[in-house]
């Protein structure tokens, strides 16, 4: 198991976004339960980087869910994170978790909140 905390540096365009997007996103399919979520903090510090980084999640979440041809590697890093944990799930699987996720995130089922507070959390504490 990763370390409960997990911190990026890089320099602008390094592609911290799409690396945490993938790690996110990895994290919330890691588990069938909808409660992951409460344990996943991820903060920006701009309002645009916590946009972007909503709408990459969101997008790739729609994108795995529906199996579409979308970004690929995206997908191929998603996989590579569910690896780094331990998990391997079948394509099928992948499809109904993310689809499951997306469905929660946009229709506001279950702990998950998208905020521009503090950055971008799915576990705000109740």
């Amino acid at each position: 198991m990763k370390s409960p905390l997990t911190i990026y540096r890089a320099s602008a365009g390094s592609g911290k976004t799409f690396t945490l997007t993938a790690e996110y996103v990895a994290l919330l399919l890691a588990t069938p339960s909808d409660h992951e979520a409460e344990h996943i903090l991820a903060v920006t510090f701009t309002n645009k980087a916590t946009a972007e980084m909503k709408d990459r999640i969101l997008s790739s979440l729609y994108t795995l869910g529906n199996d579409l041809d979308g970004d690929q590697g995206m997908l191929r890093k998603v996989q590579e994170c569910l690896a780094g944990q331990g998990i391997s799930l079948e394509p099928g699987e992948l499809r109904k978790r993310a689809k499951a996720v997306n469905f929660g995130i946009v229709y506001g089922i279950g702990e998950y909140s998208i905020s521009e507070d503090l950055g971008i959390s799915m576990a705000q504490a109740k």
